[in-house]
């Protein structure tokens, strides 16, 4: 028992993305940012606007990750696809919901998929 309750205490603090984050990333976002979100997905040299190396958005936001900007972007707004090359995931980010504080200091009722798919993107920074 102690060792199971041992592995589950582990597990709980791993740093270790979390797979649903991971899934997300893979069926939406490896297309064009590559595994490692680089920007060298197998679609990026096909488009008109180079996909954002996701690895350096710490590293560029003076060592800070910027998760509001990102779930911003991530979820994007209506006509948002017309003015960039990103599309709009905010409907395929539905389900479950959870308030989270952002960095601003406002709670904001938030797709728990969106946290999930941000978390996994923070993981991805070089560090």
């Amino acid at each position: 028992m102690k060792r199971l309750i041992a592995v589950l205490f582990l597990a709980a603090c791993s740093d270790a993305p979390d797979p649903a984050g991971q899934d997300l990333f893979n069926a939406y976002c490896v297309m064009c940012h590559g595994p490692a979100g680089q920007g060298d997905g197998g679609l990026a040299g096909d488009l008109d606007i180079p996909p954002a190396d996701l690895s350096l958005l710490a590293d560029r936001n003076g060592g800070v990750f910027p998760r509001d900007l990102v779930m911003e972007t991530v979820y994007g707004y209506p006509g948002k696809f017309h003015m960039a090359a990103m599309p709009e995931f905010g409907p395929l980010l539905t389900g479950p919901t959870r308030m989270v504080r952002s960095q601003s200091g406002a709670l904001i009722e938030t797709p728990e998929a969106l946290i999930e798919l941000t978390d996994y993107v923070e993981n991805l920074q070089q560090r």
